[in-house]
C-alpha cells in the first residue's frame, strides 16, 4: 500500500509535538486543585491524543474509500451507458437488406417521395450513432480500444452514407424530370419544335432512368456485398473488444483499490 504523506505527515508531526509538549505541560503548577499528579494524567492525555488521531485517520481513510467507491460507481454507470450505445449501434448498422430494399423501390410506377424520407432517416440514424460514440470519448477508460472502434465505425458509416446519398441524388434527379415534364405538359402547345423534341427525348430518358439506376445500384450492391459483410463484422468485433477492454479496466480498478 502506497503511503499518502499528505495525510500521514501532519498527523505524525502533531502526535510527536503533542507528546513532547506533555513533558513540559504536566510539570506546570495547576491553576485549580486536581485529583492526581502528572503520573495519573499522562496516560489519560496520551489516550485522548491517540483517540483523536485515530478518529482523524479513520475519517480520512473512510473519505478516501468513499471517493474510490464513487469513482467505481461512475465507471460502472458509464459502462452501462457504453453498452447501451454499442448495442444500438450494432442494430442500426445492420443495413445490408435495408439498402437493398431501397434499391428495389427505384421504380417508375411507385411514388419515391416516401422512399426519400426513409433514406434520409436512415442517414440520420447513422450520423446519430457516430455522434453518440463521440460523446462517450471522455468517459471511456480503455482509450486505445475506443479509438480502434471509432475508426472502424467511421469507415462503415461513411461507406453506407455514400451509397445512401447516391440513392437520394437519383431520386432528386427523377423528381426534377417529373417537375420539368409536368410544366411542359401544361404548355406543350406553346413549345417550339426543337423544345418539343427535347421534351419527347426527356420523356424517353425519364421512363428508363430509374430502371437504369436500379440496375446500376444492384450491380454495385452485389459487387460490394462481401465487403459490406466484412465491414459489419469488423464493427461487431470492435464492439465486443471495447466492451471487454472496458470491463477489464473496471475489474482491475476494483482489485487495485480493494473494492
Amino acid at each position: 500500500m502506497k503511503i499518502n504523506y499528505k495525510i500521514w505527515g501532519p498527523i505524525v508531526i502533531f502526535c510527536a509535538l503533542a507528546i513532547l509538549s506533555l513533558n513540559w505541560v504536566l510539570r506546570l503548577p495547576a491553576l485549580v486543585p486536581i485529583i492526581g499528579d502528572e503520573n495519573t494524567w499522562l496516560p489519560i492525555i496520551v489516550d485522548i491524543i491517540v483517540f483523536i488521531c485515530g478518529s482523524i485517520i479513520g475519517w480520512l481513510q473512510q473519505s478516501e474509500y468513499d471517493k474510490k467507491l464513487r469513482q467505481l460507481n461512475e465507471y460502472e454507470k458509464n459502462y452501462d451507458t457504453l453498452c447501451v450505445t454499442l448495442d444500438d449501434t450494432h442494430k442500426s448498422l445492420r443495413l445490408d437488406n435495408t439498402i437493398y430494399s431501397y434499391i428495389l423501390q427505384l421504380d417508375e410506377q411507385k411514388d419515391v417521395r416516401g422512399l426519400y424520407g426513409d433514406i434520409t432517416r436512415t442517414i440520420d440514424c447513422i450520423s446519430d450513432c457516430v455522434y453518440k460514440t463521440n460523446n462517450l470519448r471522455q468517459s471511456v477508460i480503455a482509450t486505445d480500444t475506443f479509438e480502434d472502434y471509432n475508426k472502424v465505425l467511421k469507415t462503415v458509416a461513411n461507406a453506407y452514407t455514400t451509397m445512401l446519398k447516391g440513392l437520394l441524388e437519383t431520386i432528386d434527379k427523377w423528381n426534377g424530370f417529373q417537375n420539368t415534364l409536368s410544366r411542359s405538359d401544361n404548355f406543350h402547345q406553346m413549345l417550339q419544335f426543337n423544345e418539343f423534341h427535347q421534351m419527347l427525348k426527356m420523356k424517353d430518358e425519364c421512363r428508363t432512368y430509374l430502371t437504369q439506376q436500379r440496375k446500376k445500384f444492384i450491380n454495385v450492391h452485389e459487387s460490394q456485398k462481401q465487403n459490406m459483410a466484412t465491414m459489419y463484422n469488423n464493427v461487431c468485433n470492435a464492439i465486443n473488444a471495447l466492451k471487454g477492454a472496458e470491463h477489464k479496466q473496471i475489474e482491475e480498478y476494483k482489485k487495485k483499490n480493494n473494492l
